[in-house]
């Protein structure tokens, strides 16, 4: 290794790329191999980048980057010829191995960028098919994080990994069949993930949301083609909750999660629970009803109503075969009330006052009927 950064130190000081220096001040140097077996020297500058003052810039997100991609074809000639224009006039070259022109696919952070939308790199995801059953909880974590980073293209992903996503907590590693099933599955959805379609801002955007009894489902969708995918299980005491605020917590979770698109236009959200059409016109009859109506203010959208055998999409996402559960369970609201009474009537503090109360509106009785008999 020490030859070669011999040799490439020599040929970029002859290119006039670098000059010597007696500087007290070094940062080390490393060959990195490149994919044509060529070397690229890097630069650790680990050290200088701790006391260095970093410009606050927001990082954008791999959502930002992919939604810039709609129409790029067609820009694609006119940013082509500004670009060699300006390299011909400054005489600058570019090296021909390195550059591609009228690709119809190209790699991009991870995703395969395509006239017909974005599909996951099939480089990384052949990681996943042989990623090895993990032993521990470093490994689950491991696995979560690669496939999480591809989530919004696979239905259902948050009920699909809900048992591996419980092996993180501190009850402790314990890998069951159920776990390895949806280790399988989770698995086997990337294998066969579809293509998205790129985000046009020209036409309008849907969410069709449901909810089951095990967690929230949603397609964010453009001219009936899938945009993302949104799932997410819910926890032991949402899934208690009545069908109307199950429906109605999905409908908020969705848009929340693709608010960014949805602030400042118009947009449809299509359901299969009829009375959440008339959601806007509605008397809220609890607190939290209210809460979650809240969050919807700031958004301008018109419910459709589609029944569940045409709402399959959503519906099938937010559903995962599980026996043994309800379905759905509705309380009355005077159940709170019978436990509130029953709770006081037990307490100790209330029941001594309310001793009290019954010895002095029983010596007023006494004395009421002493001063009848005078």
């Amino acid at each position: 290794m020490e030859v070669e950064k011999q040799e490439h130190g020599a040929v970029m000081e002859s290119n006039g790329f670098i000059q010597p220096s007696k500087s007290p001040y070094s940062s080390p140097i490393l060959l990195v191999k490149k994919k044509d077996n060529t070397w690229r020297m890097c630069v650790d500058y680990r050290a200088l980048n701790r006391i260095t003052v970093t410009d606050k810039y927001p990082i954008p997100t791999i959502d930002e980057l992919l939604d810039e991609l709609f129409g790029a074809t067609e820009l694609h000639y006119k940013h082509l010829e500004t670009a060699l224009s300006l390299l011909q006039e400054h005489k600058f070259f570019v090296k021909l191995s390195k550059c591609s022109f009228g690709q119809v696919q190209v790699p991009f952070l991870g995703h395969i960028i395509t006239s017909e939308g974005v599909k996951v790199d099939q480089d990384k995801i052949s990681a996943i098919e042989s990623w090895p059953v993990p032993t521990n909880v470093k490994a689950v974590r491991g696995i979560l994080g690669l496939t999480g980073y591809y989530r919004s293209f696979v239905r259902h992903y948050g009920i699909l990994g809900r048992p591996l996503t419980a092996l993180t907590k501190k009850d402790g590693f314990n890998w069951t069949s159920e776990v390895m099933s949806a280790f399988q599955q989770l698995k086997q959805a990337l294998m066969s993930a579809p293509v998205l379609r790129l985000p046009d801002f020209q036409s309008p955007f849907m969410i069709e949301c449901d909810a089951s009894s095990s967690g929230v489902g949603a397609i964010f969708i453009q001219q009936e083609h899938p945009v993302a995918y949104f799932s997410k299980a819910f926890s032991p005491l949402t899934r208690f909750k009545s069908a109307y605020d199950r429906e109605l917590l999905a409908l908020v979770m969705a848009v929340q999660k693709w608010s960014h698109y949805l602030l400042g236009i118009h947009f449809f959200i299509r359901t299969n629970h009829f009375t959440l059409k008339y959601l806007l016109e509605q008397r809220v009859s609890t607190l939290e009803q209210q809460r979650l109506l809240l969050k919807l203010m700031p958004y301008d959208f018109s419910i459709i109503y589609r029944s569940g055998k045409e709402n399959r999409g959503a519906d099938g996402l937010s559903r995962r075969p599980t026996s043994g559960d309800f379905l759905h369970l509705t309380l009355p609201l005077s159940t709170e009330l019978f436990e509130v009474v029953a709770g006081l009537l037990e307490d100790p503090y209330i029941q001594s006052k309310t001793q009290l109360k019954s010895m002095e509106v029983e010596k007023q009785e006494r004395g009421a009927v002493m001063e009848s008999v005078d």
